[in-house]
């Protein structure tokens, strides 16, 4: 197991690897904010980059522009990176809402992040058009698809299911 914290109420993340499955850790990047848990090893016999995120609550496309640099500093090898981005990518697909696009140069940062290191959104790939949130707010009657699973293009055939399990998100104004 791998985490970084920050304090007891906000953000962290962390890597948890089953006991028995064939990885071999060789380098590990841990945030001291709290928001990643970078790591490269051999999976099955392939080289591989690990990365767990928990993404701004602001508009910073320098957060994902930054971290891409560090994942590419791990080496080569297939990535697969998951957790709350904060970002909604496609706001028809990815939002139900009234509110506008939020984060929106954070969004862009991330599709130029996807489209340079050649990742597809594993979710959306096993889902195709299906709308479906990760955060709920059942106050408001919203929600949005903030936490995802990126991999390189080569992680779909080891893919074998992306499900949700969407959270209750704030439910209350302050």
């Amino acid at each position: 197991m791998h985490y970084s914290t920050y304090s007891s109420y906000s953000r962290g993340v962390s890597v948890l690897i089953r006991k028995g499955l064939q990885w071999r850790t060789k380098k590990v990047l841990v945030d001291p904010t709290g928001r990643y848990v970078l790591m490269s090893g051999v999976l099955l016999d392939r080289a591989c980059r690990l990365v767990a995120v928990y993404g701004p609550n602001d508009d910073d496309p320098d957060f994902f522009l930054e971290l891409w640099h560090l994942i590419e500093s791990l080496g080569p090898g297939a990535v697969i990176w998951g957790g709350d981005f904060n970002v909604v990518l496609d706001a028809k697909m990815d939002r139900e809402s009234l509110a506008r696009m939020q984060h929106a140069a954070a969004a862009r940062a991330l599709e130029v992040v996807m489209r340079d290191g050649a990742l597809a959104d594993l979710w959306r790939q096993r889902h195709g058009d299906a709308r479906e949130g990760t955060c709920l707010n059942y106050v408001h009657g919203s929600w949005s698809r903030i936490d995802r699973w990126l991999g390189s293009r080569d992680t779909l055939a080891w893919t074998r299911a992306v499900d949700h399990l969407p959270v209750r998100c704030q439910t209350t104004r302050r």
